[in-house]
């Protein structure tokens, strides 16, 4: 019996431990070209990320790992998995005790992103986001491929052109 295949990403890279349906559907889908296949990866490199790519809910792995690791389904052929407690919102919860003062924007897509929306000033959905993340936005800017970080940054005036006075 095949093994579902798993991506690891750290800090310099990722990789995949083998390629699959799912694997090539969910980098054609992000727009990304597929790493190098190294299913031993993870024995020899640290590892902030995994994706699972599978189009199952995996409940059973959800249910096994409860407390120690968490699931998001961002994607029909895929799910991340994080330490749990660990998200791009405690990322920025770090930073922003650095900066207590700093005003804080984020830029999201998928349901993972949806832990940012809570603990910044304003969110901005992607014009290809899920619904659900669009629904908690401040703003909803276009696709990432019609330069929707750009757009999202000059609604809040903080792109070059608006700071130069063009």
């Amino acid at each position: 019996m095949d093994k579902t295949p798993i991506a690891f990403y750290n800090g310099s890279e990722n990789v995949v431990s083998s390629h699959g349906d799912n694997v090539l559907a969910t980098y054609k889908h992000i727009h990304s070209p597929i790493p190098r296949v190294d299913p031993e990866f993870y024995n020899n490199n640290g590892v902030n990320m995994m994706l699972i790519f599978s189009q199952d809910d995996e409940k059973g792995l959800q249910s096994h790992y409860r407390g120690s690791l968490q699931f998001f389904r961002n994607i029909p052929y895929a799910m991340d998995i994080t330490a749990y407690g660990v998200s791009k919102a405690s990322g920025l919860k770090h930073v922003m005790d650095l900066y207590p003062e700093a005003k804080t924007y984020a830029f999201g897509d998928g349901k993972n992103d949806l832990p940012m929306a809570e603990v910044v000033d304003q969110f901005v959905a992607m014009g290809n986001a899920a619904d659900d993340v669009k629904t908690v936005a401040n703003f909803v800017t276009t696709t990432n491929a019609e330069r929707g970080i750009i757009n999202g940054l000059r609604h809040y005036g903080l792109d070059s052109d608006s700071n130069n006075g063009d």
